[in-house]
Parts: structure tokens; sequence; C-alpha cells
């Protein structure tokens, strides 16, 4: 009897901690995304980035500067980490970007993003804004962009895939006048989140299996 007991004993001690291990980490989620025009034909490709983790997103004041107190601060899950497209011969790069105000995916409300007017209070928008580059008139104001590039739309399957409607304008030689063009577009997830049991769940199977094997062995004592 006292070796079999020793034998489960033995069996437990190298068998229960397996199952303890820690919670899971936030991951980042790389995606592709192709750009089509109004006949189907793809017209551009980029790709993003976006962490799945909480980010806290300040909200700040109209006129206000690096340092001042937040008017709020916002918590986000699928912050935008990194954005790059090149859409009909036109570029645009978050990093580079005029409108980087705080950008992300809700499953719920589709894309958001935080944006700043001069002459109005901080909102969030329902779409992605790109600026890249510009002109300014005599009076030093900004008269045009290069490069314009919008994105609204949602998640057409959760955690894999989300598309939508894009327009995209830029200047010509003229700063008063710019080309305009829209389209649908695409984005695949190329790391998609394989879901794991939680760790209670699988400490109650090994808990379950262990007093299986007790009572396996007391039968035979």
């Amino acid at each position: 009897m006292r070796g079999n007991l020793r034998k489960v004993l033995s069996t437990l001690a190298l068998t229960i901690p397996v199952f303890i291990f820690e919670p899971a980490q936030a991951a980042i989620l790389n995606w592709d995304v192709n750009f089509f025009d109004e006949n189907g034909a793809i017209v551009g490709s980029g790709e993003f980035t976006s962490d799945t983790g909480t980010t806290q997103v300040e909200v700040l004041r109209v006129g206000g500067n690096p340092g001042d107190s937040p008017l709020k601060t916002i918590d986000v899950n699928n912050f935008l980490t990194t954005f790059s497209a090149d859409v009909q011969g036109r570029k645009v790069d978050l990093a580079n970007t005029d409108f980087r105000k705080g950008t992300w995916l809700d499953s719920d409300k589709g894309l958001q993003q935080v944006q700043i007017n001069k002459n109005a209070p901080p909102v969030i928008n329902d779409n992605w804004d790109f600026v890249q580059g510009g002109r300014k008139n005599p009076f030093g104001q900004l008269a045009s962009f290069d490069t314009r590039l919008t994105l609204q739309g949602n998640e057409s399957q959760p955690g894999r895939v989300w598309a939508g409607t894009w327009e995209q304008s830029g200047s010509d030689d003229s700063i008063f006048s710019s080309a305009k063009t829209t389209g649908r577009w695409q984005a695949v997830v190329r790391n998609p989140i394989t879901k794991v049991p939680e760790p209670t769940a699988i400490l109650g199977i090994a808990v379950f299996g262990a007093s299986c094997l007790l009572r396996k062995v007391a039968s035979t004592i």
C-alpha cells in the first residue's frame, strides 16, 4: 500500500506543475491591406500593425501645448502602431502623417480615430484619415495636401478581416485643385490569435484527472 501511495504522490508532483502558467500576454497583429477601384481592380496595397492590449490615448485640449493636461484619457484596444500604403502611386505612412491623434480598431464601432480640428473640440471619428505633405497659401495656411487617404469600414470576420471604402485626394500643379479617387479595401490578419483554455479550466482538468487516479489506486489497495 505504501508503495502505491508513494507512486501516486510522485506522479502528482511531476504532473501538477505542468498546469501552472502565466496568463496570455497582449499580441501585436500584422495586417495586409489591399485597395480596389470601383471596378474591383487592385490599385494599391499596404500593411499595418495593431496592439491587442489596452492603450491609453490622451485627448488634448484644442490649442494645447505638449505637457499640458489632457482633456480626457480613454482606454482603447487594437491601437494602431504602424500603417503604410501605396495607392495609385501615392504613399502614406503613419510615422509621417499630420493627423496621428490616436487610431484604433473597434469591433463594435469600426475604424476609430481621435481628430483635432483647429476651430472645434477634439472628436472621435469613424474613419482613418492620413495626410502626407502639403502646400501653403500666401497667408501661411495649408491650402492643399500632397496626399490624403481616408478609410471607413468595419470588421467582416471577427479578429481576421476588416473591409470598407476608401477615398484619396492629392494636389496637382495647382494648389486650388485636386484629383479624387474612391474604391473598396480589405485587410486580412497574418497572425490570427488562437484562443487557449483559461488557466482555471486547465487546473480543473488537472484536479479531476488527479482525483480519478487516486480513486483507481485506492481500488487496487
